[in-house]
């Protein structure tokens, strides 16, 4: 990526309004696809030798605007936790070790997320220019978490490294013409993680489960928020979003080669099984007695199995895709998201 281009990320203290503190420089993947959503408005008018559509009365507004920030899952990471507390809303914070480890907490319990962010987008053109388009009102419609196969050939790649990625809706996009660029804090993880601290796990309930070999690993939450609450005003298009439908999840990418029948049984049967998706990096420690690592834990209480047939080859053993429905057991949290970390607060 060229050295101007780059994206900031901060939280909004008032909605759609973008704050002169609290930047976080973001190490991300790519620029997500920011853009705005602009409305181009013209009279239909009809005059006396008319030759066609009549440049008179035209105007544009910006309504709203999409974008995705895709960073890597790292440790410590204040960008990942900051996004996941605006998808998730508040988290429980509780110390492991006296100003060493802390466990935060996210779960689909938590009430509305309360903040909204504000992103500083900024690409260079060949002339040698810079723009920054600052995306204000920013709330998570969608976090996709991905883990895939190591390689098994040389190379530098980043395949088999963890990946997490946010959808937000904005409220609207201030041009670069309309804004300051605001100086951000950047992030310099002690890790990453990657398909080498990685377990995914499946059994009856998550007190019972069994580490399993899968292809990969991905899952899609979407917190449910209502977005269509537009005003009639030129600087944002809707206030905060709210709880417009129940949040749902998805299992996506996994599949494996059976051992036995245990989940070609639950498949055929229904059955609803729990599921943990677990990175550790046990080369780090957090606190002075090196029994606390650096971790990241999703976990899946209630998993009901959808998909295709088992995929029978005369070649090899029966394998089968397995993706699945997030579902809620009426006790647990339909998704709960646990960070183990340095840090102590936002």
């Amino acid at each position: 990526m060229p050295q101007k281009h780059y994206i900031n990320v901060a939280r909004e203290g008032t909605f759609a309004t973008a704050p002169s503190t609290g930047w976080i420089g973001a190490a991300v993947q790519d620029l997500g696809g920011h853009a705005p959503a602009v409305v181009t408005q013209q009279p239909k008018l009809m005059t006396y030798g008319q030759q066609g559509q009549t440049s008179k009365g035209r105007s544009s507004r910006i309504r709203g605007g999409k974008g995705q920030i895709k960073p890597y899952l790292a440790t410590p990471s204040r960008l990942m936790l900051e996004l996941l507390e605006a998808a998730f809303g508040a988290p429980t914070v509780t110390e492991l070790a006296a100003g060493e480890a802390y466990e935060w907490v996210f779960s689909t319990a938590a009430a509305v997320p309360a903040h909204s962010l504000a992103v500083q987008v900024g690409r260079e053109y060949s002339g040698g220019g810079q723009d920054r388009d600052t995306f204000v009102g920013g709330q998570v419609e969608k976090v996709t978490f991905s883990q895939g196969m190591t390689p098994m050939t040389s190379g530098v790649t980043d395949e088999g490294l963890g990946k997490v990625q946010f959808d937000l809706d904005y409220a609207t996009m201030k041009p670069f013409s309309d804004v300051t660029q605001y100086l951000p804090t950047y992030e310099d993880p002690d890790a990453y993680f990657s398909g080498g601290d990685w377990t995914f796990s499946i059994g009856e309930d998550l007190d019972n489960l069994v580490a399993e070999c899968v292809d990969g690993f991905g899952l899609e939450f979407m917190p449910g928020l209502n977005f269509e609450d537009a005003q009639c005003a030129s600087s944002a298009i809707r206030s905060k979003a709210g709880r417009g439908a129940m949040p749902s999840a998805k299992l996506t990418g996994t599949s494996w080669t059976y051992k036995g029948r245990d989940y070609l049984d639950a498949w055929l049967n229904g059955t609803v099984l729990a599921a943990r998706s677990a990175y550790e990096v046990t080369s780090l420690w957090l606190d002075g007695d090196e029994t606390i690592h650096p971790s990241i834990t999703v976990d899946l209480p209630a998993l009901g199995f959808t998909g295709d047939v088992p995929k029978e080859d005369a070649e090899r053993a029966t394998k089968q895709d397995l993706p699945g429905d997030v579902l809620w057991n009426e006790d647990d949290d339909m998704v709960t998201v646990t960070v183990v970390t340095s840090l102590d607060e936002l």
